[in-house]
């Protein structure tokens, strides 16, 4: 994003997105104040500044959480959080929000074609075993199965928010500094 890399992400060649780690809206799993997102939502206009935030729900303290919505549309995310109800099953015009990464299996730009045909056949040969899918899932992992086509298309358009990204930090430091 900064620009220090001196590598794009178009200086390799994919082989496969393997999987995604979604992003969920939690409380302890004592706190019984919030039945869903909605209430949590609702709370949240009635009492301004009274909610603290906190990273860290994963597969170290999941148990010690009530996950309220799972921040994806994938149907695999909600499995990775106990069946969670997904974001854009609320009424809040939230659908298609998936604060999440993903990850992309890639080998640089001169590895071999046969090696690199016989490596996305391998992976998609994994990804399409229903035991494999299953211990991602437990895992904690989304699943995406993103092929080696789409790669341009997932990853171009990220790398291009990106730049917009900077360039608006750029812009607001900018006026920040003269001040």
């Amino acid at each position: 994003m900064k620009g220090n890399a001196h590598w794009t992400y178009q200086d390799f060649t994919p082989l496969w997105s393997a999987t995604s780690n979604t992003f969920a809206i939690a409380l302890r799993a004592y706190d019984d104040r919030f039945n869903d997102l909605s209430d949590l939502i609702a709370y949240m206009k009635e009492n301004p500044g009274d909610l603290r935030y906190s990273p860290g729900v994963d597969s170290v303290n999941k148990d010690d959480m009530k996950v309220l919505a799972a921040l994806s549309d994938m149907e695999d995310a909600s499995a990775t959080y106990g069946g969670a109800a997904l974001v854009g099953s609320f009424d809040m015009d939230m659908a298609n929000l998936s604060p999440s990464d993903w990850n992309w299996r890639l080998v640089r730009k001169d590895t071999p074609e046969d090696v690199v045909t016989r490596l996305r056949d391998a992976m998609e040969a994994a990804f399409k075993r229903d035991d494999g899918r299953q211990r991602l899932l437990d895992m904690g992992d989304v699943p995406t199965g993103f092929s080696p086509d789409q790669y341009e298309e997932i990853v171009g358009a990220v790398a291009g928010e990106l730049e917009h990204g900077q360039a608006a930090i750029d812009w607001e430091t900018e006026r920040l500094n003269g001040l």
